[in-house]
């Protein structure tokens, strides 16, 4: 019984930490194309 529940919860946890992380990547990735956005802006707005 105790067996099964610590299994079921680091099965939780496991699947919780996974989902951070491709969050977390989907973020960073977001977020760099963001920048790179701006600054494609800064330079057609600013003519360098």
């Amino acid at each position: 019984m105790v067996a099964t529940l610590i299994v079921l919860l680091w099965w939780q946890l496991t699947e919780f930490l996974l989902r951070c992380r491709e969050f977390s990547n989907y973020v960073r990735k977001l977020s760099a194309t963001v920048c790179r956005g701006l600054k494609l802006n800064e330079i057609v707005l600013g003519g360098e």
